[in-house]
């Protein structure tokens, strides 16, 4: 899994979006004053999880994305509960 980064505005829009958080960035900071302007709000940086690799015709071959965590094991309420009750993270089972 890969993270790609998204600038998104409060109504669910995707204004931009890349595996690059540099690149990212830089865009926010060029572009905020103009997408608050288009009347977009909320304007904030933020990142997804996906397994599509980056494109190595526009990050070029060099460019090595950031994997994105991998999501904690599942565990059952009960379970959780004496881990809880133990005081223990993880237990061997």
């Amino acid at each position: 899994m890969f993270k790609y980064y998204e600038i998104v505005a409060n109504c669910g829009t995707t204004l931009y979006g890349s595996y690059d958080r540099s690149e990212a960035t830089y865009e926010l900071e060029a572009m905020r004053d103009s997408w608050k302007d288009e009347g977009y709000r909320g304007i904030k940086l933020r990142w997804k999880a996906t397994e599509e690799k980056p494109d190595a015709g526009i990050y070029g071959k060099s460019f090595k994305p950031t994997l994105a965590p991998k999501p904690a094991p599942k565990v059952s309420p009960k379970v959780a509960s004496i881990q809880r009750q133990l005081g223990a993270s993880l237990l061997p089972w």
